[in-house]
């Protein structure tokens, strides 16, 4: 998951305009979910240098965040809630990622005739009525002086 996702569910989680969360405002709501965010970061294996640069604070500041963080029971805590929101969420995006290669995949294979080269499985039936139910043209075969059908 990149930082500007991770920044955006920490703006949602932490109930705080993305753009408070980037500003140099120093109120101790803003500060506070910075430093949550600063943890929440580091957690995915960002450096205190690239959080700095991303948050336009030097790497210094970013250490003595962390360490507030680590210090504050409640702070840590919403640091390791919010950790597992984007953990979950990184999956589910690499989860869509993942079905719709394999969509693609069994759509060409389709295309190519080579529909028994898929292997049988509900899914993948699944997936096959989708692409045939779907859209779909008929393109001319000039090897066979006929037509075919391709899905879309």
């Amino acid at each position: 998951m990149n930082m500007d996702m991770i920044i955006n569910e920490a703006s949602k989680y932490l109930n705080i305009k993305r753009d408070i969360l980037l500003s140099r405002d120093r109120t101790d709501k803003a500060a506070k979910a910075r430093q949550i965010l600063y943890k929440v970061l580091t957690m995915f294996g960002k450096t205190s240098t690239q959080i700095g640069e991303k948050l336009q604070r030097d790497h210094s500041s970013v250490i003595v965040g962390l360490g507030k963080v680590e210090r504050n029971e409640e702070l840590f805590n919403k640091a390791l809630y919010l950790y597992h929101l984007c953990y979950d969420k990184d999956d589910e995006i690499e989860q869509r990622v993942q079905k719709r290669l394999l969509f693609d995949r069994i759509k060409r294979l389709i295309n190519e005739g080579k529909e028994g080269e898929i292997e049988n499985t509900h899914e993948n039936k699944e997936i096959i009525f989708k692409i045939k139910h779907g859209a779909q043209k008929k393109v001319p075969d000039y090897k066979h002086s006929t037509y075919r059908t391709i899905y879309l």
